[in-house]
């Protein structure tokens, strides 16, 4: 396993709350849910229960097996799908390993805010669909959004910042009557 175990964890714990959220909402939810708002929270647009659960458990464990695999399986992934900065610099064999390592754990934690995210928007959905009168989705959903937002622009700060080249890096030069530029 390279990666930080912590994000795996994490994970771990969200699926088991959004588990148990599906799970202890269910028997209160009416057949059909509201699912889809517009702009000023008035539900337009619905869905079965059953429908709705499954697609939202879906995801979760969709969401759950794809971190398993890249903290199992993360070294024999091709580098070539990762699109990080400066990645000729970084994914040479003596920066390799702490380079995947990094970036794999970043992507888990990306996973991780958007499995709470998941959580929060379904919480909501279960409350405005329990609740008596017309269903309207809480002004609360645009805090949620700017936390993921947040979230998200955070981590890939953190990777721009973590990727850049440093001062004394020597990158390969093309060879003499070489047209390619340096690291294509």
């Amino acid at each position: 396993m390279n990666v930080d175990r912590t994000p795996l964890l994490v994970l771990l714990a969200l699926a088991v709350i959004a588990a148990t959220q599906a799970a202890s909402s269910y028997p209160e939810l009416p057949e059909a849910l509201a699912v889809h708002f517009d702009a000023h929270g008035n539900a337009n647009g619905w869905s079965g229960k059953d429908a709705f659960l499954i697609t939202h458990g879906s995801i979760v464990v969709v969401m759950l097996l794809s971190a398993l695999a890249v903290a199992f399986l993360g070294d024999r992934i091709p580098a070539s799908i990762l699109s990080i900065p400066n990645c000729e610099y970084w994914m040479t064999p003596e920066r390799r390993r702490a380079t995947l390592r990094y970036t794999w754990t970043r992507v888990l934690w990306i996973e991780a805010a958007s499995l709470a995210f998941m959580i929060a928007i379904a919480e909501m959905i279960f409350r405005v669909n329990r609740s008596q009168g017309p269903p309207v989705l809480s002004p609360k959903f645009l805090y949620v959004l700017a936390l993921f937002m947040v979230a998200i622009i955070w981590q890939s700060i953190s990777m721009m910042l973590r990727f850049r080249l440093p001062k004394d890096a020597v990158l390969d030069q093309p060879g003499p009557g070489s047209s390619d530029p340096p690291g294509l």
